[in-house]
């Protein structure tokens, strides 16, 4: 009847086809690169980690993406934006309409935030460690005698 199956010279032309788009895969990765990273405001550099006091007031730090899609800079739409945290009992997120979120210190550790972009598809991860620090020296007083 029918022969369904194809012909031994056709699948290696698919086979090879495969392989070539997969290297113009690659090529256009390194030509066009795309990232998304996340930058904690008033880091002095363009850092994905950040340290936050616990103590004696409980820091906040606010932190941003900057996106490098197919090769170039790419303002995404903070609707698009979607912010998580690996472990809510270290650090709380809430998240800003202009596409920002603020994390505030809740507990000493260590806990990923993340960042995903819904149009890009681009992802990317932060740290932020939380260390308890001391408030200073209290001289507290007595009843009198």
């Amino acid at each position: 009847m029918f022969n369904l199956r194809e012909p031994p010279l056709e699948r290696q032309e698919v086979k090879l086809l495969k392989e070539i788009l997969e290297e113009i895969r690659k090529i256009h990765k390194l030509l066009f690169p795309s990232n998304l990273t996340i930058v904690f405001k008033g880091a002095t550099m363009s850092s994905s980690a950040v340290t936050l006091l616990l103590q004696p007031t409980p820091q906040s730090v606010q932190a941003s993406v900057q996106e490098v899609f197919q090769g170039k800079p790419y303002t995404p739409n903070p609707t698009d934006l979607t912010w998580s945290v690996q472990d809510p009992s270290i650090v709380s997120l809430v998240t800003n309409p202009d596409g920002t979120a603020v994390f505030t210190a809740l507990a000493v550790g260590v806990t990923q935030v993340g960042c995903s972009d819904t149009t890009t598809k681009l992802s990317g991860v932060g740290t932020v460690t939380v260390v308890l620090t001391a408030d200073g020296l209290s001289i507290v007083f007595g009843q009198p005698v």
